[in-house]
């Protein structure tokens, strides 16, 4: 939880690294939002993947709000 959303770390793993990805909930009156992303960053680790995810979605919730959904 972060900010009354859900960040959703899901790294994935491409050859012998491990791809940025997750998404984003928010529960609504209209139901649960969700923003999924994927970023070109790879990482050696599936922890530094998940690392890096959360703090990019901390970056977009900051910088974007429920907009993100939009």
């Amino acid at each position: 939880e972060y900010k009354g959303f859900r960040i959703i770390p899901a790294p994935f793993r491409v050859g012998s690294q491990f791809q940025t990805a997750g998404a984003i909930e928010k529960d609504t009156a209209d139901g649960v939002k969700r923003h999924e992303f994927i970023r070109a960053d790879t990482y050696n680790t599936m922890d530094d993947a998940i690392s890096f995810t959360t703090s990019k979605a901390k970056q977009m919730i900051n910088l974007q709000g429920d907009r993100i959904f939009g």
